[in-house]
């Protein structure tokens, strides 16, 4: 081909074409080689090698940030004897595509096509592919199966974009997408077989779309089309939602004949042609005949009143009432209507016209409703009649305050009064109406307006707190107002009147009891100092005969004297329990409960009672048990004295050669139980009843034995008193055994605050004056004798308290003993101006009172008195008192 003709043929071509021999030089180019490249006009001229364009083109920055390296590759690419090409790459706004193909020579031609509106153009289609719906996934694949273009972001996996890559097969891309677990694979199937059928109908694709579940829970209907080249075209779309949806309203509308079913309610639904579309009802209830499923109305209707479901009116016929019926069911009422069936039962029937023309018919079975409204009608004359019947005032207030029902018009006589309480009335108007009536009895001082608000306020309130109405006429109200559930009120009025006037009568006569149980108590006060005060001095000069009449008494003497003792010390006990057993009763008796040391207490008893045990020759002992270790909360005082008085008794009722024996058991964690057994004469089984009964010696009292019969009921009530329990067992001719159960106490500290000090001998001086002040002639006679045997003591008597005050203040006692029970002044006086003067402010004094109570003596300790004596006095405990008071006071 000439020359010429092959230039004109390169010139009107689109691409731009070069040519090299096998040496890289440039043999051969067009224009548009040039201009597609934008190389210079210089750069191109025959006999230029390649390397040189190859350079500038790297230089520019066409093959990246690495010139050099990328111009060597370049040039080792083009010429290593295989055809390459660039795909796209851009130059200045162009896309390009390069080409290279070697020559047989081992030279090389460089072809350039312009593709920047194809490559716009397939932009384009991807970003129209790309902003389908996040539902829709889309694939295209050539005629080898392999994917051209997606959207392959629609699957949100992280490895989507990899396994989606341009240029996969079909079967590489499902087979990567299981390999991650992307599907879910049906249970029955593995997942090769899985994958064999997806690829098999990937290949022959059906008109119906393959539902493919991926494994995160979404639903995908894929749809698969042959394209005219013979690929594929795949539209993925997102169908959980919508399959979801479905089973939604398949799960709603099998809820809706679930509810419809289960209604107690008969439900019809008709078209609007009339015909039954739905039902609750069994078939034998609205079909016609065994063939028709679905009746018109009014068949239905004729077919239940030709088998006598209904009962008719009186003098209505058949055709009249299947008139009325139709009537009313083509023009349906607002409010429902009853219908009696033949069976006895009543329906309450509501219809309804429907959007789409049709009615919905509900019939409500109220044959029981309305027995219980019968029901309630009776219940409430039943209790109209019974509130009536009631003696008290009854008014019932609903939410809004408003009266309900009320029976303080129940009588002629109340009904002038109560006319203004009507159903309907509310609170505050009737209580205002009812004031301005002049029915209630204002409190002085206060207003009817007042009065008004401050009953308003409680009615408010309505706490359920009692509180009282007088009426003009005398009557007195208990009123009572609770609030009930359904937020109203409930008023209660009481006429107490007669209730009130007992009550003041009651007033009166605890007024004149109490009186009386006060001159009883003076009265036993007064007894109590005018008893001791001469046993004083029977038994402490008794006691100084006893002491100075060693040798100077002849044996019959020394014996009047101790039998004038005893029968001295037996009628003081009789006084004691006396007086205690009146204290109890009265409530006038204190008892000091704490902690007290169980062995500690065994030892006082025993140590109190062997000698009187031995005595009597009877063996004592005390049985060391698992509780003597532990504690009991008691009186200390009280305590021992039932413990002795249980072993006096087990003494005393003894036979000769007996036993006596104290024991001590645990009752559990809570309590422990001190018993005392002996082997007497035993209880008879018949008086038994009586033992715990003051003055009953069931029997003892023809005796010899002394006693009282008061000791087993003081220890019963003491007992009582300090939270323990008393009891006993008993075989006659055997023996007895009582048990005393104390709570039990946590260990603490047993300190016997009435403990008499050891030492009797005055110490420290040769001269001791004592003053005693007491009204008593006798009984300072006494305390004169008892001070006489002790070496160098002085005693100053005094008969009242002036006197006494004066004998101190000119001659300061070492001790002052100080009747307390001195006619006309309180003993705190007389040891306040005491202890103001400064002659007698440090000198101790000692209370001596006929009192027998430990919480007096403690009483007198707290008031200042360094210590306590009560009449009649013993001879040791005095000397000990006086001894403690000396040692107190003497010089460090």
């Amino acid at each position: 081909m000439p020359q010429a003709y092959l230039a004109a043929i390169l010139a009107s071509i689109d691409e731009g074409m070069a040519a090299y021999d096998g040496n890289r030089r440039l043999v051969g180019w067009n224009r548009q080689f040039r201009v597609l490249l934008d190389l210079p006009p210089g750069l191109l001229r025959r006999g230029r090698r390649f390397d040189a364009v190859a350079r500038f083109m790297a230089i520019r920055g066409d093959y990246g940030p690495d010139p050099e390296g990328a111009a060597a590759h370049r040039i080792a690419e083009a010429f290593c004897g295989n055809p390459s090409q660039d795909l796209a790459r851009r130059v200045g706004q162009r896309r390009l595509e390069i080409a290279r193909r070697p020559l047989p020579d081992g030279g090389l031609v460089v072809v350039v096509r312009d593709v920047t509106a194809l490559k716009n153009a397939e932009q384009r289609l991807q970003d129209a592919i790309d902003a389908m719906s996040s539902g829709i996934g889309f694939s295209l694949f050539d005629a080898d199966d392999r994917l051209v273009m997606s959207n392959h972001g629609r699957w949100t996996h992280t490895l989507e974009p990899e396994i989606m890559a341009k240029g996969r097969t079909f079967a590489e891309i499902v087979a990567a997408r299981a390999a991650i677990g992307m599907y879910k694979v049906p249970a029955d199937q593995t997942i090769q077989q899985f994958l064999d059928e997806r690829i098999a109908r990937h290949q022959d694709p059906s008109d119906e779309p393959q539902e493919i579940e991926l494994a995160d829970g979404r639903i995908i209907h894929m749809r698969e089309r042959r394209t005219a080249e013979g690929g594929w075209v795949a539209l993925g779309t997102d169908v959980t939602d919508l399959k979801r949806a479905a089973r939604a309203r398949e799960q709603a509308e099998q809820r809706l004949r679930d509810a419809i079913g289960a209604l107690s309610d008969r439900l019809y639904l008709w078209d609007p042609a009339d015909r039954l579309m739905l039902t609750n009802a069994p078939p034998e209830d609205w079909q016609t005949s065994p063939v028709e499923d679905a009746p018109t109305f009014e068949a239905w209707l004729r077919a239940r009143v030709a088998r006598g479901r209904f009962r008719l009116p009186d003098g209505v016929t058949d055709e009249q009432f299947i008139a009325q019926r139709l009537a009313r069911h083509r023009d349906p009422p607002l409010d429902g209507f009853e219908l009696d069936f033949a069976d006895g039962r009543t329906f309450l029937v509501h219809e309804r016209r429907t959007a789409e023309g049709g009615i919905v018919l509900l019939a409500t079975d109220v044959s029981a409703l309305k027995a219980t409204i019968r029901e309630r009608v009776r219940a409430e004359q039943r209790l109209r009649d019974a509130i009536d019947a009631l003696s008290d005032q009854f008014v019932l207030y609903d939410g809004d305050d408003k009266l309900v029902i009320s029976n303080m018009a129940r009588s002629p006589r109340e009904a002038d009064r109560f006319a203004l309480d009507r159903p309907g009335i509310t609170f505050a108007d009737a209580f205002r109406q009812r004031v301005a009536a002049g029915l209630f009895k204002l409190p002085p001082g206060m207003t009817e307006e007042q009065y008004i608000q401050e009953r308003m306020s409680r009615h408010r309130s309505s706490d359920g707190a009692e509180f009282l109405i007088e009426e003009p006429d005398g009557r007195v109200l208990l009123t009572r107002e609770r609030k009930t559930a359904e937020g109203g009120r409930v008023v209660v009025r009481t006429d107490i009147t007669a209730l009130k006037a007992a009550e003041r009568e009651a007033l009166r006569a605890r007024d004149a009891a109490e009186s009386a149980s006060r001159a009883k108590s003076d009265f036993l006060s007064r007894m109590s100092h005018e008893l001791r005060t001469p046993m004083n001095a029977i038994l402490g000069f008794t006691q100084l005969l006893q002491l100075k009449s060693k040798g100077s008494l002849t044996p019959t003497q020394s014996d009047y004297v101790h039998h004038v003792f005893q029968a001295g010390t037996h009628l003081l006990r009789l006084i004691d329990d006396v007086l205690d057993i009146t204290r109890i009763e009265g409530g006038r008796i204190t008892i000091d409960r704490r902690s007290v040391s169980v062995a500690s207490l065994l030892a006082e008893v025993e140590g109190t009672m062997s000698p009187i045990a031995a005595k009597a020759g009877v063996a004592m002992t005390v049985t060391s048990a698992s509780g003597a270790g532990a504690h009991i909360l008691a009186d200390r005082t009280r305590a021992a004295q039932v413990l002795l008085n249980l072993c006096s008794n087990a003494i005393k009722y003894n036979r000769p050669g007996g036993k006596v024996e104290i024991a001590t058991a645990p009752e559990g964690s809570d309590a422990v139980t001190i018993a005392v057994a002996d082997t007497g004469v035993g209880i008879p089984p018949d008086r038994r009843d009586e033992l715990f009964k003051p003055f009953n010696r069931i029997g003892r009292e023809r005796t010899g034995i002394e006693g009282t019969g008061l000791g087993l009921a003081l220890c019963k009530q003491l007992a009582t008193l300090m939270g323990a329990t008393i009891d006993f067992s008993s075989e006659p001719g055997v023996g007895s055994r009582f048990w005393v159960t104390f709570p039990r106490a946590s260990t603490g500290s047993d300190v016997r605050e009435d403990a008499p000090a050891a030492a009797i001998e005055i110490p420290g001086q040769r001269a001791l004056r004592i003053l005693y002040v007491d009204d008593d002639s006798a009984s300072r006679d006494l305390m004169g004798q008892i001070l006489s045997t002790v070496p160098g003591a002085i005693m100053a008597a005094a008969p009242d308290a002036r006197l006494a005050l004066d004998i101190a203040r000119s001659s300061p006692p070492n001790v002052i003993l100080l009747s307390v029970d001195l006619p006309g002044i309180a003993p705190a006086a007389v040891l306040e101006s005491l202890r103001s003067a400064p002659e007698t402010s440090t000198v101790p004094v000692i209370a001596v009172s006929a009192a027998t109570e430990v919480s007096d003596a403690s009483r007198h300790r707290s008031a200042g008195f360094a210590q306590a004596l009560s009449k009649p006095l013993a001879v040791d405990a005095v000397l000990g008192a006086i001894a403690a008071c000396v040692a107190a006071s003497a010089p460090d």
